[in-house]
C-alpha cells in the first residue's frame, strides 16, 4: 500500500495496527519471562500471540467493511440492444440467414452426424497446431 491510500485510511490502518500488535506484545511478553524455556513451550505462545493478533486485525477490517454503505449508483433500465440494421455492412447475419446453418437446420440424422464427424476432426487438427506451435514456441 502506498502512503496516499494509506492516509485516507489512517485510522483503520492504526486500528488494525494496534489489533494485531496487542496479542503479539503480550506473548512477546510472556516469552521474555520464559528466557529459558524449550522450544516446545515458546513456539506455542508466539504462534498463539499472533494468531490472535491476526484475528483482531481481521475482524476490525470486518467491522469497517461492514460500515461502508452500499453504493447508491441507479442502475435503472438496461439500455436494450437494437438489431443490426440492414445499412450495418459490418454487422454479422442472424443465425438463420447463414446458409449453412439453414442446411443444418433442415439436415437430418445422417447429414448432421456427417457434419458432427467433420468438426471434430477440424477441431482435432487445429488442437495438433496449436500444439506444434507451443512446441516450438518452447523451443
Amino acid at each position: 500500500m502506498g502512503t496516499d491510500s494509506r492516509r485516507g485510511n489512517g485510522d483503520l490502518h492504526d486500528r488494525v495496527h494496534r489489533a494485531i500488535a496487542g496479542p503479539v506484545t503480550e506473548a512477546e511478553k510472556l516469552l521474555a519471562e520464559l528466557h529459558d524455556a524449550p522450544l516446545e513451550t515458546t513456539l506455542p505462545i508466539l504462534v498463539s500471540g499472533w494468531g490472535r493478533g491476526l484475528a483482531a486485525g481481521l475482524q476490525e477490517l470486518a467491522s469497517a467493511v461492514g460500515a461502508v454503505p452500499p453504493p447508491q449508483a441507479d442502475l435503472g433500465q438496461p439500455t436494450p440492444l437494437r438489431p443490426p440494421q440492414p445499412d450495418d455492412a459490418d454487422a454479422p447475419q442472424p443465425p438463420s440467414e447463414d446458409p449453412e446453418r439453414r442446411d443444418l437446420d433442415e439436415a437430418g440424422v445422417e447429414q448432421l452426424t456427417e457434419e458432427a464427424r467433420r468438426s471434430r476432426e477440424e477441431t482435432a487438427e487445429a488442437s495438433r497446431e496449436a500444439d506444434e506451435t507451443r512446441r516450438d514456441l518452447e523451443q
